[in-house]
């Protein structure tokens, strides 16, 4: 090293003071001789510290060879043979002897002893003094052990991060000096005068200088580079003092560049033992992390920079630290403390190192606080879009560029039959099948569609999904491709929903139109029909008027009434299905009702039924021809459902005291069941059969049995079915009895003039009906007149007032084509008289009107087509 190269040249200073001295203590005497003493006594000093220096040289130059060896075969990273030469080389000086009392050290940078002859320890209260005149590079020093004094010389030896030295007892290293003292003793009392003065200039000159060196190389021990070094320097001293300051300021850059390196990150960096995760030092990014500077930052520990909170603790992070060593480099999040005491979360990196012989641990730490508030916030928005998916009521499916599904939302699991974890990764063809509805041919896959042409697709109509399970569902879907910020083509969403209801409806709809048009033209014909039955079954009755009772014309006419009143059936039922309106209650028969039904359901089948009503069966009041028709919808169904000319129908009838199921206010009921030995209806089906439009069959229509559970309910009753596969079914209908009745069937009207004739107003637009009207009533032995419509008759009845003589009856039909029908009509009539006695008219006997005449004004209601005796029952019910 360069500081060598002066300290060498201190012989020729020491030997220009020898000759200086001996001219001076014969020129200068005793004065001179004493400060020579001094003089020589410094040389030897110097001297001797060269000497051990150059002997410490030649101790730790074979210990070099061995390591720049170890370089070349390329183990020098090798530990194994590192240690093997510290082993060897502390055995080498542990036994070196320099003259007597030399020996050599071996002292570690954290002061821990490694090799010494003179201290057991570091516990030795010489020790401090010793360790703080340890320096780098060959520098003489002095000190004491257990009183006696010692030179030594120290070097830093970097491969072991510790000082080696070479030191010998004092008297042992001067005893030249001595010998020289005890011959010169006699001539020091001449030249003490001249060798005081040659000291004084020596101290000046030359000691003092090299204080002046030590001093500052003390400082730069203690880090203190600042100073320069104060007074004037001779010769070598003044290229000594060059060369100290040339190596302290490249020392100086050396730590001032290794000091911009290690404060140039912006992460905050800790420098921990590795045993006791003590901080040893830290970087300037620690104050911008933490708020301490790096004087704070020394006295803290791990707990004053952690939040506290479990497992955020100090005994955790030391835990950590300690553990490096062993299992290797460690990563993780930890939850910190600034000094302000705001937690914040940031991201570590230990790993350990060596530092001479301490093992220590460098902390790497990075704020990654927005880092974890984007993760949270990015989580949450994950998790609202989830959320959302998941609530929406279309059902969502994406897929990547191969088509592979990765995301359902709640409603396309439900509609596939596949979880979110099962479908993930599957082809998307396996998981949304499509077929034709029309031909059951698949459908090509919607997202390679999109894939190859880039745009949205929608499917075609017709389109089915079959489930997992194999339900089928039509659908309605658009498909589009996903693409990425750069535009990129990254994926397709598919959004769908199940229409299968929709379509349903629109099917239903379109049926309800097809029955509304239906049901117009049923009720125009049933009307129409009605008023021709009335004409007829009119002129039956008066034609019966004049025939022999029990003759043969008698009966003739007798079988063409019953077939009349059977095509009045025909006509309600045509009027039930047209309007289903509110049941025409009569005091019924119902016996009468369930035998001409049946019998007319059955007609012309092979199938044969058995009905045995009891003699005593209470009456109902129903409305016949609604009644009929549930009657003939249950046997239709039953006839349909079994085998031609194999099957067998049983009908019962009887009077129940108490009906639970029955609402209305009633203690009885009359309960009718049809059985049938057909094969059963299965019991997966049984709880639709009353749905509108639900049938069994390819060509049902699915009306009948809701119908009939409609009417049986406006009734105020009930219908019930059970049923077991393979051993038929059994329908039970329950009707209210009539309320305070228990008689049988009405008694026969004699046909007889009225003691009291009346004035009668009859209003109808069909001229035969007004005819029959008149025949009528004049056989009755009233007085009639006849109108067409509600203004005609409006005009007679105020004009009979006015007269005198108004009429007793009037008899309106409901409806008057084109003109005011009765409805109207009774309403200003009762605003001229309101003791008039109207009775309403009509075919559409099902109408509203008819259900409730009494409501509108009208004080009986007669049903067209009506039987004479139907009449006279009217009339002698309002009179």
């Amino acid at each position: 090293m360069r500081i060598t190269k002066p300290l060498s040249r201190l012989k020729s200073i020491q030997a220009l003071f020898l000759a200086a001295m001996a001219l001076l203590i014969i020129i200068l005497s005793v004065p001179l001789l004493w400060s020579g003493v001094t003089i020589i006594t410094t040389l030897t000093h110097q001297y001797g510290g060269e000497i051990i220096t150059e002997k410490l040289h030649s101790l730790i130059d074979p210990i070099n060879r061995r390591y720049d060896t170890l370089a070349r075969v390329g183990l020098e990273d090798s530990a194994s043979h590192r240690q093997e030469i510290l082993d060897n080389a502390l055995l080498d000086l542990a036994g070196y002897r320099y003259k007597e009392s030399g020996s050599v050290f071996v002292v570690s940078t954290d002061a821990t002893l490694i090799l010494s002859a003179d201290f057991q320890g570091a516990d030795s209260p010489d020790f401090p003094p010793f360790f703080a005149n340890l320096q780098g590079d060959f520098s003489t020093f002095k000190y004491k052990v257990a009183g006696k004094a010692r030179i030594g010389v120290a070097t830093y030896y970097p491969p072991w991060d510790s000082y080696i030295g070479l030191s010998l007892d004092k008297n042992e290293l001067l005893a030249p000096k001595n010998r020289f003292i005890r011959i010169t003793l006699l001539v020091l009392a001449i030249v003490v005068i001249i060798a005081s003065l040659f000291g004084l200039a020596i101290h000046y000159l030359l000691i003092l200088p090299i204080l002046r060196l030590t001093h500052f190389a003390d400082q730069v021990t203690n880090a203190q580079h600042g100073n320069e070094i104060p007074g004037h320097f001779i010769l070598e001293l003044a290229t000594l003092k060059k060369d100290i300051m040339h190596m302290v300021a490249t020392l100086v850059s050396r730590e001032e560049r290794y000091r911009a390196v290690f404060n140039a990150p912006g992460d905050a960096i800790f420098i921990h033992e590795a045993a006791t995760a003590r901080i040893i030092e830290v970087n300037k990014a620690v104050q911008t992390l933490y708020g301490y500077d790096q004087t704070e930052a020394l006295k803290l520990n791990v707990e004053d920079l952690s939040s506290g909170v479990s497992p955020y603790t100090r005994a955790e992070a030391e835990k950590r630290i300690a553990m490096v060593p062993q299992a290797g480099p460690q990563r993780f999040e930890w939850h910190a403390r600034r000094k302000t005491g705001e937690l914040f979360w940031v991201d570590v990196d230990l790993q350990s190192f060596g530092y001479g012989d301490d093992l220590c641990v460098l902390a790497v730490v990075r704020d990654i606080e927005a880092r974890k508030k984007a993760a949270l916030d990015l989580a949450a928005e994950k998790e609202q879009l989830a959320i959302t998916l998941r609530s929406i009521g279309d059902g969502v499916i994406t897929t990547d560029q191969q088509g592979k599904v990765i995301l359902l939302n709640k409603v396309a699991e439900d509609l596939t039959g596949w979880s979110q974890s099962e479908a993930a990764g599957r082809p998307l063809p396996e998981i949304f099948q499509l077929i034709n509805s029309r031909n059951n041919e698949p459908c090509p896959d919607p997202a390679q569609e999109v894939l190859k042409g880039g745009r949205q697709l929608e499917l075609a109509k017709h389109t089915t999904l079959v489930a997992r399970n194999g339900t089928r569902r039509a659908i309605s879907d658009s498909t589009a491709p996903i693409h990425n910020p750069d535009g990129e083509l990254v994926g397709v969403v598919l959004v769908f929903r199940d229409v299968t209801e929709k379509l349903r409806t629109e099917q239903e709809l379109h049926k309800i139109k097809k029955l509304e048009s239906i049901s117009v033209l049923a009720g125009g014909i049933a009307h129409d029909f009605n008023n021709l039955l009335t004409a007829i079954l009119g002129n039956i009755n008066l034609a019966r008027l004049s025939a022999e009772g029990g003759s043969q014309l008698d009966n003739l006419l007798e079988q063409a009434e019953k077939a009349s009143l059977r095509a009045q059936n025909l006509t309600r039922q045509l009027l039930t299905f047209a309007r289903g309106g509110e049941p025409v209650r009569q005091h019924t028969d119902l016996a009468e009702i369930i035998q001409d039904n049946a019998a007319f359901t059955l007609r012309g089948s092979a199938i044969s039924y058995q009905f045995e009503p009891p003699h005593d069966l209470w009456p109902v009041d129903i409305d016949p021809g609604q009644i009929g028709q549930v009657i003939q919808n249950i046997i239709l169904n039953a006839r349909q459902a079994m085998e031609p000319g194999v099957g067998h129908i049983e009908i019962t009838a009887k009077n129940c005291q108490f009906c639970h199921e029955i609402t209305v206010p009633a203690e009885s009921c009359v309960q009718v069941s049809i059985r049938d030995t057909g094969p059963g209806i299965p019991t997966e089906v049984i709880d639709s059969i009353f749905d509108p439009y639900f049938s069994t069959k390819e060509l049902g229509s699915g009306l009948g049995l809701a119908i009939s559970h409609s009417i049986i309910k406006k009734h105020d009753g009930v219908l019930l079915v059970s049923s077991t596969e393979g051993q038929g079914t059994v329908f039970t209908l329950k009707l209210p009895v009539s309320q305070g009745t228990k008689a049988p069937s009405l008694p026969r009207q004699e046909h007889k003039k009225a003691q009291t004739p009346l004035k009668v107003l009859v209003m109808d637009d069909e001229e035969m009906l007004c005819k029959l009207a008149v025949q009528i009533f004049s056989i009755l032995g009233h007085r009639v007149q006849t109108v067409v419509d509600g203004e005609q008759a409006l005009a007679s009845y105020q004009e009979a007032r006015a007269q005198g003589e108004p009429f007793d009856v009037v008899i309106m039909d409901l409806t008057i084509p084109g003109g005011m029908g009765g409805k109207e009509a009774v309403t200003k009539i009762l605003e001229v008289d309101s003791a008039a006695k109207v009775i309403v008219a009509s075919g559409y006997s099902n109408d509203p009107v008819m259900a409730d005449y009494k409501r509108y004004g009208f004080v009986g209601m007669l049903g067209k087509p009506y039987r004479l005796s139907d009449l006279e029952k009217v009339l002698a019910d309002i009179l």
